[in-house]
């Protein structure tokens, strides 16, 4: 008899270390994450409304046959978002067949004479800026982006700001300076003198875009 109560005891020792001992439930506490997806808006402010007027330029500065540079000419553009965001820009140029050089980074300044071309002009992007801080440009026809402090704007290609090397600047306020390099043609290129008061008439279009 003794024997079997001692088996007993056991069985019920054993039952009961096995039983899990309650615990008070750990406290959670949830992490959320709030914000929007905005597109940015953003509006582009030059000087003179980025008119470059060459003013009055005698027709005897023109000659036969070999071209006439004109003074550089230089406006601060300014580029204002309400988010932050990467800025790229390309070119189109409304003048290109009355273009005297057919690179990529000449634009024409508008026809004579019928079908003569008045000359050509370049556009260099300078003293870039992306929310006050001096910032590297560049120009690339690739997804390639290499830095450097003054850049020039060619037709099929893509200009901005670059943080470094294959590395777009992201900001609010881009700045940077426009500077055309105008260049009369010769009078053989305008098919003959100038007869009368004739304009200039480069024009072209400078297209926003947000990203490369």
């Amino acid at each position: 008899m003794m024997k079997r109560t001692l088996n007993t005891m056991s069985l019920i020792i054993a039952t009961f270390v096995a039983m899990p001992t309650a615990q008070a439930a750990p406290p959670t506490a949830e992490l959320t994450v709030h914000g929007e997806m905005v597109v940015p808006s953003c509006t582009v402010a030059a000087a003179d409304d980025g008119v470059y007027d060459l003013g009055k330029i005698s027709a005897t500065l023109i000659k036969p046959n070999a071209d006439t540079q004109l003074t550089p000419m230089s406006k601060h553009w300014t580029i204002s978002c309400d988010a932050d965001t990467y800025l790229t820009l390309t070119p189109t140029d409304h003048r290109a067949d009355s273009s005297t050089n057919s690179a990529s980074g000449y634009y024409g300044l508008g026809n004579i004479n019928g079908s003569g071309k008045i000359g050509t002009y370049y556009v260099e992007m300078a003293n870039g800026t992306v929310d006050g801080t001096p910032t590297s440009l560049f120009t690339t026809s690739s997804s390639a982006i290499a830095p450097k402090a003054t850049t020039y704007i060619h037709k099929g290609y893509v200009s901005g700001w670059a943080a470094g090397t294959n590395r777009l600047q992201n900001g609010r306020v881009f700045g940077a300076n426009l500077i055309i390099y105008p260049t009369l043609a010769s009078s053989s290129m305008m098919q003959g003198s100038i007869t009368e008061d004739s304009n200039i008439d480069g024009a072209m279009t400078l297209n926003f875009a947000f990203g490369i």
